[in-house]
């Protein structure tokens, strides 16, 4: 076993740990927020996600078997029309962010002005709650 294996699969080891156990507890944190924490229909939910449709975990595993072979490379896949895909949507996200911009440019009328230079209208002071608990005195 060559030293770049050895920490490839340490690297992997670690990530394999450390990113599904912040990712689970982040889950647990927003389920809990969200009141489904105990909801065994919101567990079984993801378990479904992950494993059955679309199922993600059983998508990815032949990739991290390629990668934790000895001989591993990514230039050994033929990734080429993945590439270009991927090049393809990136020019048509440059295409569309330029068309946003030529949108965004407009022209204040002095009326306006003050308001984008950081002189907005003064805002009347808000009343005080009433400590008896009707509402603004």
């Amino acid at each position: 076993m060559s030293g770049s294996y050895l920490v490839r699969l340490r690297s992997y080891l670690v990530v394999s740990v450390m990113f599904p156990s912040f990712t689970l507890l982040h889950t647990l944190h927003q389920m809990r927020h969200e009141g489904t924490l105990t909801d065994v229909h919101a567990h079984l939910g993801l378990l479904r996600f992950l494993f059955v449709e679309p199922g993600v975990i059983p998508k990815i595993a032949p990739g991290w078997r390629d990668y934790l072979r000895p001989d591993f490379h990514p230039w050994s896949r033929d990734d080429r029309e993945l590439l270009a895909r991927w090049a393809e949507g990136v020019d048509a996200l440059r295409i569309y962010r330029r068309g946003l911009r030529s949108q965004m440019i407009f022209i204040i009328s002095r009326e306006d002005a003050p308001h984008f230079i950081g002189r907005a209208p003064r805002r009347r002071p808000r009343r005080p709650l009433c400590h008896c608990g009707l509402g603004r005195l």
